[in-house]
């Protein structure tokens, strides 16, 4: 029975023993688990952070996008208001361009009605003469001062040259034709006699 016992105590040893290892084993499966759990957490948050870091990449990249977007509308906007300016401009100055004649013939008949009685016809012809001028001086077309001023290549163009002692030289003498200016760019050049000595 000796022996019995001590083969029951050799096997309660064992179970014990088994026991033990069993329990060692399965701590060591919880701690294994554990890390394994704390490294697909911190795999989980690696993969969290790269994603936000890969949004917070795109947002910007979508922000500069948006902004250069916005940029450019703001220049095409100023770009086709300035076109826009430009193509009227230069359709007024060439209505302007075209009315030169009209305004010429305009100053002739006035010039002709002085010599002649006509009655309130003239006064007629003068203030819709006056009337024209004023709008397209509202619109920029300016007289080219050219009487009495200095010879100006730029804005006179010299069809005759007359010596008179008693005037200085390169001083215009008169004018066939009055010249313009349409917001300050020459619309057509005066036609001038210029003295020279």
């Amino acid at each position: 029975m000796v022996q019995k016992n001590k083969k029951n105590n050799e096997n309660e040893k064992d179970v014990r023993y088994d026991g033990e290892e069993s329990d060692s084993h399965e701590a060591k499966e919880t701690v294994t688990q554990q890390s394994n759990g704390q490294k697909a957490a911190e795999k989980n948050d690696e993969a969290q952070n790269d994603a936000i870091e890969k949004l917070e990449k795109e947002k910007k990249e979508t922000f500069d996008q948006l902004l250069r977007l916005k940029a450019d509308f703001e220049n095409y906007k100023k770009r086709t208001e300035k076109e826009r300016s430009d193509v009227y401009s230069r359709a007024l100055e060439e209505m302007c361009g075209d009315l030169l004649p009209v305004i010429d013939n305009f100053e002739r008949a006035i010039d002709a009605g002085k010599e002649v009685d006509t009655g309130g016809f003239m006064e007629g012809v003068q203030m819709v003469y006056g009337q024209l001028m004023d709008v397209l001086q509202k619109e920029g077309l300016a007289l080219i001062d050219a009487q009495g001023s200095q010879f100006d290549p730029e804005y006179h163009h010299a069809v005759l040259t007359e010596c008179d002692e008693n005037t200085e030289d390169n001083v215009i003498l008169e004018v066939f034709q009055k010249g313009y200016l349409f917001k300050d760019r020459l619309l057509r050049p005066a036609m001038v006699k210029v003295n020279k000595v």
